[in-house]
């Protein structure tokens, strides 16, 4: 709704401040003595959100296990609403962008900054996007990652004095390998 509205030419012109918000393709209605126009054929959209930097403990050598908080700052996230629904605001992260959807995001400072809570996954060199409403911000590089696999030890019949044929099963154990249905890029030894 917007504010301060007020008649600026006789019968013609009505002026009015537009309300903090988010999104595109906006139509305008103007009620007067209870009556209410059609919905505007012209419409109005805010500016598409803007991320300039992603931090926090989930940005760098995260727990593959999810759960760290990421503070993404920047321009155009919308108001911190006091009942702490945002719906509207979707973040999603990985190599490409699109890989995972980060969990809880809140706008956590009115435009200018999102929290957000990382989900289990892999990887590093993610890049990041930042969707409010029906608008989309570009990709931003932020090269943020999860912790590396470690290799704590390993067992099976072909862990010790394998069979020069192989075929036999070994089993590795250790921490950041991801979820049960992750894929693996590869397993060396030497």
């Amino acid at each position: 709704t917007a504010s301060g509205c007020e008649v600026s030419k006789a019968h013609t012109e009505v002026r009015c401040t537009t309300a903090a918000g988010y999104g595109s393709s906006l139509q305008w209605r103007v009620t007067v003595g209870a009556q209410t126009s059609a919905p505007s054929t012209d419409t109005t959209s805010y500016m598409v959100p803007v991320i300039d930097s992603v931090t926090g403990p989930g940005s760098f050598r995260a727990n593959t296990d999810g759960g760290q908080i990421v503070l993404i700052a920047g321009s155009q996230f919308g108001p911190k609403y006091a009942s702490g629904e945002y719906d509207h605001v979707v973040v999603t992260y990985g190599p490409t962008g699109h890989e995972y959807t980060a969990a809880s995001c809140r706008v956590s400072a009115s435009h200018v900054q999102l929290e957000c809570v990382t989900v289990p996954g892999t990887g590093k060199d993610h890049s990041w996007l930042v969707q409010i409403g029906d608008q989309t911000s570009a990709l931003f590089g932020a090269m943020t990652s999860y912790s590396p696999p470690i290799v704590a030890y390993y067992l099976g019949a072909g862990s010790t004095n394998a069979d020069t044929e192989g075929g036999q099963t070994v089993t590795v154990m250790g921490a950041n390998f991801g979820k049960d249905d992750s894929k693996l890029d590869r397993v060396t030894y030497s």
